[in-house]
């Protein structure tokens, strides 16, 4: 015999699973975030080792680029933080949450500390990611650039170099050169070389110099004047531009070959040669050769130029530059810690 549920039965015992069918489906959990990636300066089975690590970089301004979090860079057991080999001593740059934060990061020290690197954690670590320090400087309009050379193990940290700030004078034209260190979009350092327009510039200059050297001409014609008086500059509008010359490859660093002019005895114009790199928080300038020093001539450079290491010492950086395969060698340059020493070849 059937027998049949009273109807409010059947709502009560129906309620349920129609409830649940009509709720709207949970949310889906949020991934957790990815684990902190950490920036390695240094890693040494002792901890005196590792400790011995920081001194130099800080002599050397490594971190001329960035703000350490408080009581950063540090010395701690690799066991310390996931993932790390055991039975180490690291010296730590910083805690990022994120590998783009631990890349800016290391990138501004790289010049200094090109050994240093990133590694992801397998697990969670307090966060201590330096914080970036980039100059408020943007390109001038109309700058042209002119070359790029990027560090071998982070392409977006580059060394740069534009024309900028074109302009004349009369019959002088010129312009400055920018060189700069760039991440990316941010700025890190930059240094120009300004040209000038010198002597005379202006109609009025140049009337004054055709009156000056009349009169010299006049005492030399009296016995009164001496002819090296002529020598000098009286009308002419002169250009001192420096100019991007090269880049140079083989010495591990972005380098550049750029020259500058000046003004020497007699009004003469004289051109210097100039590598220009990144050492100690700055661009530097080394000089290659120099108009009153004869030592390395100023056309010392072409792109038949090639570029050797040469094995003097375990700790230093020496390389000779050669006119080509079979060529002579020119210059000698050794690293000095924060910029190129160049000097004659030794005999």
């Amino acid at each position: 015999m059937n027998q049949r549920f009273p109807a409010i039965l059947l709502v009560v015992l129906l309620m349920p699973w129609q409830v649940q069918a009509a709720a709207p489906p949970a949310k889906a959990r949020a991934k957790p975030a990815g684990n902190p990636w950490v920036v390695i300066l240094a890693s040494k089975p002792q901890r005196a080792e590792a400790e011995a690590q920081l001194g130099p970089m800080v002599e050397a301004r490594a971190f001329e680029w960035l703000k350490p979090a408080e009581g950063f860079p540090k010395v701690v057991e690799s066991d310390s933080l996931p993932g790390l080999k055991p039975g180490l001593h690291v010296l730590v740059l910083g805690v990022c949450g994120s590998k783009e934060a631990a890349l800016s990061a290391r990138a501004r020290v790289l010049p200094m500390v090109p050994e240093a690197y990133v590694k992801q954690l397998t697990g969670p670590a307090t966060l201590a990611c330096p914080a970036p320090i980039n100059l408020a400087s943007k390109l001038p309009k109309g700058a042209e650039p002119l070359a790029s050379v990027p560090f071998e193990k982070e392409k977006a940290l580059a060394l740069t170099v534009h024309r900028v700030r074109q302009r004349s004078e009369m019959e002088c034209e010129t312009s400055d050169l920018l060189i700069r260190l760039v991440h990316g979009r941010d700025v890190l350092a930059e240094t120009t070389l300004e040209g000038s327009c010198e002597g005379k510039c202006t109609p009025e200059a140049k009337e004054a110099g055709e009156a000056q050297r009349a009169e010299i001409q006049r005492r030399i014609e009296e016995d009164e004047g001496s002819s090296g008086e002529l020598d000098y500059n009286f009308t002419q509008c002169m250009s001192l531009t420096p100019s991007f010359v090269a880049t140079l490859g083989g010495l591990g660093r972005p380098t550049l070959v750029v020259s500058t002019q000046s003004l020497g005895h007699h009004d003469v114009i004289y051109t210097a040669v100039d590598l220009a790199g990144v050492g100690c928080g700055e661009i530097f300038m080394s000089r290659v050769s120099d108009p009153w020093d004869r030592g390395i001539p100023v056309d010392w450079y072409s792109p038949r130029i090639e570029i050797r290491p040469v094995a003097q010492g375990s700790d230093e950086e020496r390389f000779g530059f050669f006119d080509g395969p079979a060529g002579e060698k020119v210059a000698d340059a050794v690293w000095l810690g924060c910029r190129w020493g160049v000097t004659p070849p030794e005999p």
